[in-house]
């Protein structure tokens, strides 16, 4: 099951327009309860579009989850960022394991196909005392680099300190401090929910700043 918020159905519009245009994008951002999109549309009455210029990167973070998968796609250009689409994807805990992974590979694919993300980053797992949920998380993040690696997306990973460390510069950061960042970030008027999502989007930033020096391919 997806929840999402997309910027998909605006991505032709990439050019100022004149008062008239504007009165129409005015009407339309007024209308939009996707903050995502909101974000995005003013952005481009600005004329400023990251998605498609040269030099952009585009980056999917992923927070890999059984329950819930988080993910978040970023256009990435100099030091700005804007946000293309995030997310999460659930599934029921009364269905079947197996099933429960495919749902999961199945709506990340279906993501990164429409998408066309450059590069992934995706959150290293972390020692779990409980050995289950460990497993669990485990076989979701191998559901997320398979995705990525059989749709030709390079995949990066991430410790959850690395990725405090580059959104907060403190590794021991607390998870709302984190998502305070992505908000700023973002120029977002709230916090992306679920908890997922947001830690999606960090890992996205995180490699951001990490892969910045590189030329990127889009």
């Amino acid at each position: 099951m997806f929840h999402r918020r997309s910027v998909a159905d605006v991505d032709q519009w990439s050019q100022p327009y004149g008062n008239a245009e504007l009165t129409i994008y005015e009407t339309i951002i007024a209308q939009k309860k996707n903050e995502c999109a909101k974000i995005c549309l003013k952005n481009m009455l600005n004329g400023f579009i990251i998605q498609g210029k040269e030099g952009a990167m585009r980056i999917i973070g992923i927070d890999p989850g059984y329950a819930i998968m988080g993910y978040g796609v970023l256009d990435y250009i100099g030091n700005k960022f804007m946000p293309v689409t995030y997310g999460s994807i659930t599934t029921d805990a009364h269905t079947r394991d197996a099933e429960r992974l495919k749902i999961l590979y199945d709506e990340l694919k279906g993501i990164i196909e429409e998408y066309q993300p450059d590069e992934a980053s995706i959150e290293k797992l972390f020692y779990n005392t409980n050995a289950t949920t460990a497993i669990m998380v485990g076989e979701a993040r191998g559901i997320a680099m398979l995705a990525c690696e059989q749709s030709g997306v390079a995949i990066s990973e991430y410790t959850p300190l690395e990725i405090k460390s580059a959104l907060t510069g403190y590794g021991k950061a607390d998870k709302k401090q984190v998502q305070t960042m992505v908000k700023m970030i973002l120029n977002l008027e709230e916090v992306p929910k679920p908890d997922d999502t947001a830690d999606a989007i960090a890992a996205a930033i995180c490699h951001a700043q990490h892969a910045g020096g590189r030329m990127p391919r889009r």
